[in-house]
């Protein structure tokens, strides 16, 4: 709830989303990005496994991861999306974000369920009743089959991730990934030579 500066001027609270566009329709799905991002990758490389590194060699790394930089920065191109909006004419329901997460999982559900009602046709259809469900769903279902939740998976992501309680992270993302498993040949090296 917001604090009433002005007694005449009734202020709403502000809905933030913080939205996530697909990949195709951010940066990374920018033809000249990539191929930017594929130099700068190759040329990353090679400083990092050369005994000298040059002074120009070194400028040219900056200068590319700049131009990455200004890429990510357009704010048309920008995967992670903040809108604002004013909660003026909106109804207080009291669905808090619980709610919302287990109504996003119902799609599943009823595939489930449908599914199993199917196999129980077939047990009918055949005579035969089998023992073990699990194993009969497990070899009815194709390898490939996924559940995308009834939806575009990007809706998924985008309203399970929203939902909840945000959790800040603070520092920066040096601090994250300290604790997480390394891979590369230079990290191995490194290791190897302690």
């Amino acid at each position: 709830d917001r604090e009433q500066f002005n007694p005449d001027v009734i202020t709403f609270p502000i809905i933030v989303h913080f939205g996530i566009r697909p990949a195709q329709l951010s940066y990374a799905g920018d033809p000249q990005y990539q191929k930017l991002w594929k130099s700068y990758v190759k040329l990353r490389h090679l400083l990092a496994n050369s005994p000298k590194v040059k002074q120009t060699d070194k400028q040219k790394l900056a200068q590319r991861e700049e131009a990455l930089q200004k890429i990510r920065q357009k704010n048309t191109m920008r995967r992670e999306v903040t809108v604002e909006l004013s909660s003026q004419g909106f109804w207080k329901t009291g669905i808090r974000s619980d709610v919302c997460q287990h109504a996003m999982m119902l799609p599943v559900l009823t595939h489930h369920i449908r599914y199993h009602q199917c196999l129980m046709h077939l047990d009918k259809l055949i005579g035969y009743t089998f023992q073990d469900r699990c194993l009969l769903q497990l070899a009815m279902t194709h390898p490939s089959h996924h559940l995308n939740f009834g939806m575009n998976p990007d809706h998924a992501r985008n309203s399970l991730s929203n939902c909840g309680i945000r959790q800040p992270k603070y520092g920066d993302r040096k601090v994250h990934h300290m604790h997480m498993r390394k891979k590369g040949i230079n990290t191995l090296i490194n290791i190897m030579s302690r």
